[in-house]
């Protein structure tokens, strides 16, 4: 199993919810993490509104080939690729990419950048990968999480959801730590 499908299997399959649709929650409905509110343009929306229509919803999700195949290229293009995960230690890149899934991209990148003590844009190129792979070390990782605990904070929904980020945060990071 390569990184990107043991993280993928880490974070989406374990940690994610199949189905939610928490009024709450800003991305309104998700599968698998996918927010329709966030990513309309999913391929997976059709196929979700005719399942809902038959018996077994949602967990006639789970074993879909078609919403399978799409939610994994979903996440090796928007994510993985897009920060250049696999060019990250793979410690790293398990937390990195997990908080691209929960915060988005340029959050992640900005994130690491200062755990990294990079220049700060929220986007990752060559001096980001570089700065990351030269400075490693495994405190690293326990600055980045405490980087991404403190942003949590400052959100408008912290009350509501902050025992699931600060558990998922914390479950990442006891991943991570087995992965040194």
């Amino acid at each position: 199993m390569d990184i990107f499908d043991m993280c993928y299997e880490t974070i989406v399959v374990k940690i994610e919810k199949l189905y939610s649709n928490d009024p709450q929650d800003a991305g309104g409905e998700t599968v698998w993490g996918i927010a329709r509110n966030r990513h309309p343009e999913s391929t997976i929306w059709p196929i979700v509104d005719y399942l809902r229509t038959q018996p077994n919803f949602p967990d006639s999700i789970k074993d879909h080939p078609e919403i399978t195949a799409q939610t994994k290229d979903f996440y090796r293009l928007q994510f993985w690729n897009t920060l250049r995960c696999s060019e990250l230690p793979p410690s790293l890149a398990l937390m990195v990419f997990d908080e691209a899934i929960n915060e988005g991209p340029g959050q992640a990148a900005r994130d690491l950048q200062k755990a990294i003590g990079a220049t700060v844009d929220g986007s990752i190129g060559d001096h980001t990968i570089e700065t990351a792979n030269h400075k490693w070390s495994p405190w690293m990782l326990s600055h980045f999480a405490a980087i991404r605990s403190i942003g949590y904070t400052f959100k408008h929904d912290w009350p509501v959801y902050q025992n699931g980020w600060m558990d998922r945060i914390f479950e990442i990071y006891r991943q991570a730590a087995t992965m040194l």
